[in-house]
């Protein structure tokens, strides 16, 4: 989540549909958009070198309406989708309904032939494509051993504190 959230951050057209968002969400602590504002502000104005996600985590819901729990490792596809709807149904009718499409999205053409020359074809927008990585051969492994806490990265939120994974 952490990482998808920095690219996003990184595309100039994403980033300022996000800051120039002004809907009229009354509860800030719950508010994805407001979370996502405060986070991207915080990325371009500020001179610490972190920034604390508590906030987005809480304010993101699952799919049962549960906030973010962090210690549950997602699926980067579900959470892309998670994403995407979520800021797509807080955007609707609004002056940057048109960001993520411009930003993210494409069309899938599903086309038909039948006999007799019959052809039917039908658009499919979309936001981002799953695609298969062939030869990660280590990938299991690698990720069985960042879970025990074998490779020792920081975990969200302890940066500077010296907190590392498995302690």
């Amino acid at each position: 989540m952490n990482s998808t959230l920095q690219q996003f951050y990184m595309i100039p057209l994403f980033r300022r549909g996000i800051l120039m968002f002004d809907g009229e969400e009354e509860d800030e602590e719950d508010s994805v958009m407001y979370q996502l504002q405060d986070m991207f502000a915080h990325l371009q104005g500020s001179e610490r070198a972190y920034y604390d996600p508590r906030g987005f985590c809480h304010a993101f819901k699952d799919w049962d309406g549960q906030p973010t729990n962090v210690t549950v490792q997602q699926d980067a596809s579900e959470f892309l989708t998670m994403f995407f709807q979520q800021i797509e149904g807080l955007t609707m009718s609004t002056s940057a309904e048109h960001t993520l499409r411009e930003t993210f999205g494409g069309v899938f053409s599903n086309e038909l032939l039948a006999e007799g020359g019959r052809y039917s074809e039908r658009p499919e927008p979309f936001y981002f494509i799953s695609v298969p990585v062939q030869g990660n051969d280590h990938a299991p492994g690698r990720a069985a051993r960042l879970h025990r806490g074998g490779a020792g990265g920081l975990h969200v939120g302890e940066r500077g504190r010296g907190g590392r994974a498995g302690e």
